[in-house]
Formats: structure tokens, sequence, C-alpha cells
């Protein structure tokens, strides 16, 4: 797959105006920048814009808005992205200011407010789309994270201009190719709540790695599946007949032990307690995967080339759940395999135990990257290829 890249621009950006889709859908509280990861990604490519004498114009999103939400607005993203680029970001909260902001524009960076403030981002409007494209020279894309969606501006723009993969976005496209590609031995870890939701990748990953590691929520339709008694733990009902079919290939693995306590809410390790996935009691609840799964679990690892990671394994809203997804963590930090994890969640435990840069790739994405490894085309592709 041969993609156009930034690179082809060099030296024809001078005083073009450049429309640039990033994923500055960062959490917040108290209005507040909690991890500013998808920001700090994005500065390769807006550096070498800059550079080149492009003139920017940033556009993105944040959260669900059900049209305009104070709370969502963009800026302290703009006052973040201006700190970290040292040049002036100005935000624009009307498209209809954008002619006038583009006429004015200097060595500042333009950012339109909130995509999803409009509903014309979401319904992927051909009008509302145009409505910006008209002002812009090129377009470059670099927000992987909603790249496997069919929104304004990440399918409807790009149809209108000549589109450029930004350097992140090739990056992800890169490191998950090549997981696609290998003939090595692949080890899947799943967590999450819903089967449906990872079904494809799971499916892909059967017929090419040689075991698929269950934890999160997930793992207690699959021993409801087998017969087994979950106690008072979380399992989807109608995915019960998807989880026997997907035992039958043999490679699904699935925890031995859990940690388990009588309610979510519980804030004492003390009150927590493990036990067999065989026999967990009526009035507990499975919360994380136990000891004995963690020793299964790793040396299984320790045998396997390549391992992908997409979802926790365990209740992440309660750090006392979180172990065994960080004892893994910090043993794969150490292991010579390719290691490549994805998915929001995921993405927070590592950045909390400080060990992103221990693996050898950390994406952005979490529905985009399950979208890709399960062996789907990315729309924004169709605008890229050469």
């Amino acid at each position: 797959m041969k993609l156009r890249s930034l690179t082809e621009l060099r030296g024809k950006l001078k005083g073009k105006r450049v429309l640039l889709r990033t994923d500055y859908n960062v959490p917040l509280k108290k209005g507040r920048i909690v991890d500013d990861f998808r920001i700090k990604i994005s500065l390769r490519t807006i550096n070498f814009l800059a550079k080149e004498g492009a003139k920017i114009t940033i556009i993105t999103h944040l959260g669900r808005p059900k049209g305009f939400d104070e709370s969502l607005s963009l800026k302290p993203i703009a006052k973040r992205l201006s700190k970290l680029t040292g040049r002036d970001i100005i935000l624009i909260e009307d498209k209809k200011s954008i002619k006038q902001a583009l006429n004015n524009q200097g060595k500042e960076i333009i950012m339109l407010e909130n995509l999803r403030f409009n509903k014309g981002e979401e319904a992927n409007s051909m009008r509302f789309a145009e409505s910006i494209t008209k002002y812009y020279d090129f377009f470059v894309f670099d927000a992987f994270s909603v790249s496997h969606r069919k929104h304004a501006s990440t399918y409807a723009i790009a149809s209108q201009l000549k589109t450029y993969a930004g350097f992140r976005f090739l990056e992800e496209i890169k490191n998950l190719s090549k997981v696609l590609r290998s003939k090595k031995k692949i080890t899947l870890i799943i967590g999450g709540l819903k089967i449906k939701t990872k079904i494809g990748v799971i499916n892909n990953f059967l017929k090419r790695s040689r075991a698929v590691l269950i934890g999160g929520a997930m793992m207690f339709t699959f021993l409801k599946a087998q017969g087994k008694t979950i106690g008072k733990s979380i399992f989807v009902e109608e995915e019960i007949p998807t989880a026997r079919t997907l035992l039958k290939s043999g490679k699904i693995i699935l925890p031995k032990d859990s940690v388990c306590a009588k309610s979510i809410r519980v804030n004492s390790k003390e009150k927590t307690r493990v036990f067999s996935c065989d026999s967990i009691p009526k009035n507990y609840i499975g919360l994380d995967i136990g000891p004995k799964t963690v020793n299964e679990f790793k040396s299984i690892l320790k045998k396997s080339d390549i391992i992908v990671w997409n979802g926790p394994l365990g209740y992440y809203e309660n750090p006392i759940f979180m172990k065994g997804t960080e004892k893994i963590l910090k043993f794969l930090s150490k292991e010579k395999s390719y290691r490549l994890i994805c998915g929001g969640d995921t993405l927070t435990a590592v950045r909390k135990l400080g060990i992103t840069n221990k693996f050898d790739f950390v994406s952005s994405g979490g529905g985009a990257s399950l979208y890709f490894l399960s062996g789907e085309k990315l729309p924004i592709l169709n605008f890229m290829e050469k």
C-alpha cells in the first residue's frame, strides 16, 4: 500500500493553505487536560508544515456534544498547543470567519472550534465539508484514531481536496501492517466487555495467531458459555452463542482465577478475594485476572514473537482491579518480542506506569486499530492511495 505523504510536498508549501485534521480528543478534568499524548504526537506534522511555510488550519473534535457545549470547547487544547509549538493559536468559533482569519494569518495557527458542534460533521455532510474546503489547497490527515469513521472531516473533506498522510498516520499504518504481514508467532491479548466490538479482530487473529488471551468482563461471557459458575460477574447473554463458536478454535485462552469483590465500589484490597474461575461464589463479582492467570499469560507471552494488546484485563475504573493489567504490562516492557499496544484504556495504563517508550509501538487508536487489524480497509485510504 503506497500512500501520498507529506514529504512529497517538500518545497511546495510556502504560502499554501493547508487544512490539517488531528485528533485532540483528549481527557479533560474540570477544564484541564489530563493527558496530552494525542496533541504531542501531532507536533512532527505541524512542525514540518510550519517549516515549509504553509498556512495551517487545524480541525478536530472533542467528546460527544449534542450541539454547542462550552465544557467541550477547544480552548484548553488551543492553549496547550500554543505552549508546545511556540505559536499563537487563533480559535475560530464560526466557520464563516475562516476567510477573514486566513487573510490576516501570519505565522499563527488557526484552529476551528469543535467540529462536532455542527451536526454536519458526524452526518458526513458534503455541504458542511465544502463550506470549509473551499478556502484550502491541500488536506493533511493525521488523525488515525478516527480514520475508521465516515464523518465530514474524515471522508467528505478528503473527497474534495488532494489528501496527504501526516507523519503519525503513516507510523500507525506501518506498524499495524507489520503485524498483519508477519508469519511469526503472534499472540493477541483482548480485554473489554463486549465480544461484538472485538469479534472482527478476534476472528482475524484466530487464523494467524498461536493464542488469543481473554481478560476484562468479556472473559465471563466465555466462562458462562462453558457452564462455569461466575457469581454476580457481568456477562452478555446474547453473546454466549458467539463465545461457544470462538471456543471451538482451541486458541482461546481464558483466565484460571479472578480477583473478586462483593461490589465494584470496593475501596480496600483487604475486601477482595481470589477465586477459581470454575466456582465464583454467588455474592461475588469477578473484576480482574488472578495470580495464576497472570503467570499462565506470562508463560504464553514469553514464547511469542509478536504481541498485540487491546483492552484492560480488569475493571480499570477502580485502581484495585488494574493490578493484572499492570503486572502483564511491566512484564512485557522487558520482553524482546515485538509489542504493539492499542486502545485508549490500555494506553492510559501504559502512560500511568511511565513505560510508553518500553514498547515497540503504542497506537493512538482503539476502534480504528481494531478495524484495521480486522482486515478492513480504512475509508480515508481511498483518498490517499497513489
